[in-house]
């Protein structure tokens, strides 16, 4: 490889004196899990970008990085950036472009992981927001992380429940007038639909409640209105029990 003699703007150097180094009170408060990740991928033998501070040491970009390489006592590199505006720490985390989930979604498919190819497809096939498809359909590898956002960003998704997915999606969603149901709207018809409802009757008992359902924004209200109109007419025997919890919590059974 020809290397051309280009100028050179900044060195890079490493050290394991922690201690060095100073945290700024404008650095956005540090996040464990964040933290967790970045040592298990240094452990994996991934290398990161130097981490940036000022004349005085104080970090600048990167403190995720420092403290991760610091808990696994493994060198960090940094580069000192002497003439940087008073601001630059602020412009640096406002200017950062956040992917997208549909971004980490691509990026996971290019990466060959076809549990994420079968999430997108899920996803395009019923319509649902990102949230709602990841959790009917599968699960997280790390039952630690709970977020979807960062089960699909870490590459942590794998499905689980492809058959029975599926066939909520045709026995219900696909069945409903509502043309884009809230992820809430979905969670609560997929808790009735887990309890045992005949899925004839409780489209029928959406469609009803279509409008209403639309400003409701807790998933207990929203089962609530809906088993209000599956359980008309019905014997008590064949009745959805819905109760609610003074702590939030709440139960269905026939």
């Amino acid at each position: 490889m020809i290397t051309k003699d280009y100028p050179v703007a900044y060195s890079v150097y490493e050290t394991t004196n922690y201690e060095d180094f100073n945290f700024l009170e404008e650095n956005r408060d540090i996040s464990k899990n964040h933290v967790n990740r970045l040592k298990e991928s240094i452990n994996e033998g991934y290398t990161f970008p130097p981490i940036i501070v000022d004349k005085h040491m104080n970090v600048v970009d990167g403190q995720h990085r420092l403290k991760a390489h610091e808990e696994v006592s493994a060198p960090v590199q940094f580069i000192i950036q002497t003439d940087m505006k008073e601001n630059t720490l602020q412009k640096a985390n406002s200017d950062v472009v956040k992917w997208t989930t549909p971004q980490h979604v691509e990026y996971h498919i290019k990466q060959g992981n076809e549990n994420y190819e079968k999430l997108k497809e899920f996803k395009e096939y019923t319509g649902m927001p990102w949230a709602q498809a990841t959790r009917i359909l599968g699960k997280s590898k790390d039952l630690r992380v709970h977020s979807v956002a960062k089960i699909l960003e870490y590459g942590l998704f794998e499905v689980k429940h492809e058959e029975d997915a599926y066939m909520f999606a045709d026995d219900v969603i696909m069945r409903f007038r509502m043309e884009k149901p809230t992820g809430k709207i979905i969670s609560a018809i997929k808790n009735i639909y887990d309890a045992g409802a005949d899925t004839k009757r409780l489209v029928t008992a959406i469609n009803v409640t279509e409008d209403e359902l639309m400003l409701l924004n807790t998933i207990p209200k929203i089962i609530e209105t809906i088993v209000k109109v599956y359980n008309k007419d019905l014997k008590k025997s064949e009745q959805i029990k819905f109760t609610q919890y003074d702590n939030g919590q709440y139960r269905l059974a026939f």
